[in-house]
């Protein structure tokens, strides 16, 4: 089934995915076709905040629902 696929093909695609991006963010030709520039080291700063937090919160709302399981 294809919801069904082992850890190594998601990571596959997941890898994918990161290196479609970094090519659509720096290569010349991307910026030129889509009219966009590269992010410097302060965009990527906040992009890292954000996604540490999002994580973080996503993690603190597991462990809050697997307490309230617990008998």
């Amino acid at each position: 089934m294809p919801w069904n696929r082992g850890y190594k093909e998601g990571n596959g695609a997941a890898a994918a995915l990161v290196v479609l991006q970094i090519v659509f963010v720096f290569a010349p030709f991307m910026n030129s076709l889509f009219d966009s520039t590269p992010i410097g080291a302060v965009e990527w700063g906040l992009v890292l905040v954000f996604a540490v937090g999002v994580f973080v919160l996503a993690e603190a709302a597991k462990a809050m629902a697997r307490a309230l399981r617990l008998p």
